[in-house]
């Protein structure tokens, strides 16, 4: 299953990690939708509303792995720390918490927990698109913020921020592309699949093949 925003449509890297990588009987399940926060936002669905919509649309089956790409749209407040998102964690009493993303990130993930404890969960820190300084230093702090969700949660960190080799400063410059034809999504062959390798290879590390002599 896979819930994100628009840089994890079905037209973008996970047209390629089906193509590619995954084996004729794997059933995938995407409902991301362009503009997606973790949070309702106007007619856009939030991440839980992704979630109960896929589960829907995997009729009673058990889903084995989840991946949700946001980020790109809202981040969470950046004055929220590492400990803080801990802090955040352990808090029974929602209504406590500031009215943020990363509360909404956080309802998500015990929502989506409750519903299936034994879930292989992966959280992806995006890679930089046509980014500025100042953007750039907020994904930092994103995936900083994420990596917490992930320690608390035992969740999947993906690091795109720092693995893809994508290097936004270059794809800003439309001579210089390569992986990006808009400034800010992955559209391209090469990006989409850069994208899919990368994110195969994290669920590929979780389900290696058994030996065989």
């Amino acid at each position: 299953m896979i819930l994100g925003d628009s840089s994890t449509t079905k037209d973008k890297w996970p047209e390629v990690l089906i193509s590619a990588y995954l084996p004729k009987s794997a059933t995938v399940i995407n409902t991301a939708q362009g503009g997606a926060i973790w949070g309702k936002k106007s007619k856009i669905l939030s991440v839980v509303e992704q979630w109960n919509k896929a589960k829907d649309l995997l009729k009673g089956s058990k889903p084995d792995i989840l991946i949700i790409t946001v980020g790109g749209n809202s981040f969470p407040d950046p004055k929220i720390s590492y400990d803080d998102v801990l802090a955040l964690c352990e808090q029974e009493n929602t209504e406590k918490m500031a009215p943020d993303q990363m509360k909404e990130a956080i309802l998500a993930l015990r929502t989506i927990i409750a519903d299936y404890p034994d879930l292989d969960i992966y959280l992806v820190a995006n890679f930089y698109a046509g980014s500025n300084p100042k953007k750039d230093g907020i994904r930092r702090h994103y995936r900083t913020q994420l990596a917490a969700l992930c320690d608390f949660y035992s969740c999947n960190l993906v690091d795109l921020t720092r693995n893809s080799n994508i290097r936004g400063r270059l794809e800003k410059d439309p001579k210089n592309r390569i992986f990006i034809n808009d400034s800010v999504h992955i559209t391209t062959e090469a990006g989409k699949a850069r994208i899919a390798r990368l994110i195969f290879a994290a669920l590929k590390a979780n389900y290696p093949d058994p030996e065989t002599d």
